[in-house]
């Protein structure tokens, strides 16, 4: 199954909603201010390029799947942003384009990370910035993406959360550019309960959407018990319930 295909499955903006706290930390980390042009790669329906665009920037958003591109172009509608299907191994941009090239787990599945952070770097001017945020290993979105290896290879690719370590990603960047900014972070996520968590995550995660359709149900439901004992280990009762935690590096190199 192609990229562009999975990330068709489910919903991926109700997922990304949840995670919209880490594009706007990115954002803010890669000092994006008023009239700078902004690439967001691997954009899904748009939360880094709102919170750059309303920041003031001029915003491109990239993506590989066009039903995302058409949600985005629908949500943002009003704001400074012009969408563009594109894959993040071969942009489609001269050269030099951009001011940033930032992306809120995007980039990180590509299924080429050095020619993926090659082409961030080569769409930037010189002095620009390249950002990404991705999960770490030992997170719980990190054991979750190593469980779902374990019972099936949806997509051809690496594993994302390998950009989560920061040796790494410090190794990608650093090719190319300045590495300023080696940062884990958290999301915390609030459910009604781990069982609410699942039920969510089974109705609109793309990965999961596309397994359940690719495999055996027995083989499904074994991955099913095991992402809930694995939430299980991370859930924290709060008020409403409990919450997840989930770690994340965020990452900031300079081109020079």
């Amino acid at each position: 199954m192609s990229a562009a295909e999975l990330w068709a499955k489910g919903n991926y903006g109700e997922i990304a909603r949840q995670l919209e706290p880490a594009a706007q930390a990115l954002v803010e980390a890669a000092t994006v201010v008023a009239d700078e042009r902004v690439l967001d790669v691997g954009a899904g329906d748009g939360n880094l390029a709102i919170a750059a665009a309303r920041r003031g920037a001029h915003v491109v958003a990239v993506d590989i799947s066009p039903q995302l591109v058409a949600r985005g172009r629908s949500r943002t509608a009003g704001l400074d942003i012009d969408w563009v299907e594109g894959d993040a191994l071969g942009l489609p941009f001269p050269d030099g384009t951009f001011d940033a090239a930032l992306s809120a787990f995007g980039v990180v599945y590509a299924p080429e990370p050095d020619r993926a952070a090659a082409e961030q770097f080569r769409v930037v001017r010189g002095g620009g910035v390249v950002g990404l945020t991705a999960w770490t290993p030992e997170s719980f979105s990190g054991l979750a993406s190593e469980a779902i290896a374990r019972h099936a290879q949806i997509v051809e690719g690496h594993r994302p959360d390998s950009w989560g370590n920061e040796e790494i990603a410090r190794q990608r960047l650093g090719t190319h550019g300045e590495v300023s900014t080696l940062e884990r972070r958290v999301i915390r996520r609030q459910f009604a309960s781990v069982d609410a968590w699942w039920k969510h995550a089974d109705r609109f995660a793309p990965p999961l959407a596309a397994l359940r359709e690719a495999v055996d149900p027995h083989v499904y439901e074994r991955l099913h018990v095991d992402l809930v004992e694995l939430a299980q280990h991370f859930a924290r009762p709060v008020p409403e319930g409990v919450e997840l935690q989930q770690e994340y590096l965020l990452a900031i190199a300079r081109k020079p």
